[in-house]
């Protein structure tokens, strides 16, 4: 059992220490090829993918005379609307909860008043909880 421990905890043999790893020739670069940044980015057609699309999104009419159509330019490295300008940004978390509660706070003072032809509905239910 001690040879099994000794085998285990023992340093290596001095032969291995002093051999060191041969190291590998350097390879020259001078006449490696390299791609350009367009190809080595996408294996597509760079041009189509650098060009605007135009899209087109509608959206039912709420009103007669309003506008339900937005008509954008969109290309990979920005996105340009309709009327020329930059698209918004997105809110920030302080502005989404300002816009929650609002919300909350109109649902609140608009409450819906209770229907009477409910009412026999809510007997039913007040009688089958007390028995």
């Amino acid at each position: 059992m001690t040879g099994f421990i000794k085998k285990l905890f023992r340093s290596k043999p001095k032969d291995a220490e002093t051999t060191e790893a041969i190291k590998p020739a350097r390879i020259e670069r001078g006449n490696a090829y390299y791609l350009n940044a367009d190809d080595a980015q996408t294996f597509g057609n760079v041009e189509y993918m650098r060009s605007s699309k135009t899209v087109r999104h509608t959206f039912p009419k709420a009103k007669v005379g309003k506008e339900n159509a937005r008509i954008r330019a969109i290309s990979y490295a920005e996105s340009i609307n309709s009327d020329g300008s930059l698209p918004l940004a997105p809110l920030t978390a302080s502005q989404s909860a300002n816009l929650g509660s609002d919300s909350v706070r109109s649902d609140a003072s608009t409450r819906r008043r209770p229907d009477a032809s409910l009412d026999s509905f809510r007997n039913m239910a007040r009688e089958i909880k007390k028995s």
